[in-house]
């Protein structure tokens, strides 16, 4: 869905990468300005979260559909420097 609405809507800089964090985050060779995580219910696996911190993206947006995991990661992300900008229900 990603890739279509890119296309209709003239976007052709973006690049789309799904999978398992833990196993794509290191094949990805150019810094992206920002990473969208969407991870399943539970949130996102802790080492899996140092990945992303670690790799020192400046902006991130984050799906989520359990207020409880988001809270945990979120406290996570703050306790290295990222904050929330804008938060949607």
């Amino acid at each position: 869905a990603a890739r279509v609405n890119a296309e209709l809507n003239g976007l052709d800089n973006c690049e789309f990468i799904a999978g398992d964090v833990l196993r794509v985050i290191d094949d990805i060779e150019d810094k992206p300005d920002f990473i969208v995580l969407d991870p399943p219910r539970d949130g996102i696996n802790p080492k899996a979260l140092l990945k992303i911190i670690n790799y020192g993206v400046k902006e991130l947006v984050y799906i989520s559909c359990k207020p409880t995991s988001l809270a945990r990661d979120l406290e996570t992300l703050q306790e290295h420097g990222y904050f929330v900008t804008k938060a949607c229900a």
